[in-house]
């Protein structure tokens, strides 16, 4: 059976992320192996997701069509006049951030300094805070909590946080973290706590 161009997009934008997380959060100590060859973890496996990394379990959606709420949203709270990042908060369990790629490699790099993985070799970090818009549930679209209903579940499976990403467009994608508030806590301390560390 031959495979259209869209499925073939997909899985290359599947590896880039892989690559991607690999990266910058470190291969999983169980499926590492597989994930580091493949890029995609279900493919050779029963694990039904895309990515295991250290600390993610990751899903990763490349749509034509994606919910443009989301990013209409996230415009509207990006050029805040207090410079802050920006963040989504959907009414129920998850919070979902609406970040560029360099500010998850940012967050992801601190955790590690402060959990003593790498070292602290530049402590000039600020902690900018988040502009928060919230967004109700009922106004969403289905799929999209119907995929991320299904990655959270993987991911709880493995004892890993659930991340979620779709793609914008050719030149940019936003990254959409599905992860419970004392993880989002935990982030922030560690984060909070290397800049007092100055």
């Amino acid at each position: 059976m031959l495979l259209g161009r869209s499925h073939n997009k997909g899985n290359k934008f599947e590896r880039k992320i892989g690559k991607f997380m690999l990266k910058h959060d470190g291969d999983c100590p169980k499926w590492g192996d597989l994930t580091t060859k493949n890029a995609r973890a279900g493919q050779l496996s029963e694990l039904k997701m895309d990515i295991l990394t250290r600390t993610y379990a990751t899903e990763a959606k490349h749509r034509a069509k994606f919910p443009k709420w989301i990013f209409e949203s996230m415009k509207s709270i990006k050029n805040n006049p207090e410079g802050k990042h920006p963040l989504l908060v959907i009414r129920g369990d998850f919070i979902i951030h609406v970040i560029l790629p360099e500010r998850h490699i940012d967050l992801m790099k601190k955790e590690k300094i402060y959990l003593g993985e790498l070292e602290l070799k530049d402590k000039n970090f600020e902690s900018k805070g988040y502009a928060v818009k919230k967004i109700d549930k009922k106004k969403s679209p289905k799929w999209l909590f119907g995929d991320m209903k299904k990655i959270i579940n993987v991911a709880k499976k493995h004892s890993k946080e659930a991340l979620f990403i779709i793609k914008k467009d050719a030149r940019t994608y936003p990254v959409l973290h599905l992860i419970t508030s004392k993880r989002h806590s935990d982030l922030l301390l560690a984060e909070k706590s290397l800049v007092e560390s100055r």
